[in-house]
């Protein structure tokens, strides 16, 4: 229960390097993958957890796949 409550409150930390955060995205989403009901969501909650300097410059997307999220998070 404490990894799927730190699933849904996880964002980015101050110093934490893009690919951190997905590594620790990734791992804490197989303790809570019953709670993302498709790809489209799991986007959506990876790119709400990034810090608002990053998320601010990526494009909006329709529905983007993860990994179109994590490609347009990265420099």
């Amino acid at each position: 229960e404490a990894m799927e409550s730190d699933f849904m409150w996880i964002s980015q930390h101050l110093n934490e390097m893009i690919t951190e955060y997905e590594e620790r995205f990734a791992r804490l989403l197989r303790f809570a993958s019953h709670l993302v009901q498709d790809e489209t969501y799991r986007a959506r909650k990876f790119r709400k957890g990034l810090r608002f300097e990053i998320r601010r410059h990526m494009s909006i997307l329709d529905n983007p796949t993860y990994a179109q999220v994590v490609d347009g998070a990265q420099p």
